[in-house]
């Protein structure tokens, strides 16, 4: 596993400073396994959306698949100096922090 993996696995959520994005997405919880696993939910009023993927890095892409949807999607992601990771897709950035 890269120093990169590992700076990114573990639990995200939603930055509640960033307001844009939870105008656009809501707010949402990132789980990065290290069996390449990867946890997307959305928190929604009623219930919580989850979608169950696969990840890999790739030169500064987190590149995803769902398996029972199977297609290949490429996201820019940052770790910046604070701590937080910042995605960006389809021209939108969203920023996260680590909760565990």
């Amino acid at each position: 596993m890269s120093s990169q993996t590992g700076e990114l696995l573990g639990t995200w959520k939603s930055d509640p400073q960033d307001e844009a994005a939870l105008c656009s997405y809501g707010r949402a919880t990132l789980k990065f396994g290290s069996d390449g696993s990867f946890l997307y939910k959305i928190h929604e009023a009623e219930k919580d959306h989850v979608m169950r993927l696969t990840f890999r890095l790739e030169s500064g892409f987190i590149v995803t698949d769902q398996p029972s949807e199977p297609r290949l999607e490429r996201t820019a992601y940052e770790l910046t100096s604070d701590g937080k990771l910042v995605l960006t897709f389809g021209g939108e950035t969203s920023r996260y922090i680590r909760i565990e």
